[in-house]
C-alpha cells in the first residue's frame, strides 16, 4: 500500500475516533513519532561498505588527494565529445 492511500486510511479511522481522551493519546503518540522520525540519523541505515567508502573518501581529502572541480568538468566535456 503506498503511503497516500495509507494516510487516507488513518484519516478515516481518526475521523470515526468520538472520545476526546483517546483523541489526545492519539496525538501524543503521533508527536512523539514525528519527533523519533525527525531525529532519526540516516548514518545508521547506511550499509557498511558505504560507510567505509565515506570514510576512506574523508581520509583522502584531509590528505589534499583531491582534483578541482574546473578539471573533472573539463575531462568530463572531453569524455562527452568522443
Amino acid at each position: 500500500m503506498d503511503a497516500s492511500t495509507l494516510k487516507k486510511e488513518i484519516t478515516g479511522k481518526v475521523n470515526k475516533i468520538l472520545s476526546p481522551e483517546i483523541l489526545e493519546n492519539l496525538d501524543e503518540i503521533v508527536n512523539d513519532l514525528l519527533v523519533a522520525d525527525q531525529e532519526r540519523d540516516f548514518w545508521n541505515d547506511l550499509p557498511v561498505s558505504v560507510k567505509k567508502n565515506i570514510a576512506t573518501s574523508q581520509q583522502e581529502i584531509k590528505e589534499g588527494q583531491t582534483f578541482p572541480h574546473e578539471s573533472v568538468m573539463k575531462e568530463a566535456r572531453q569524455w562527452l565529445k568522443k
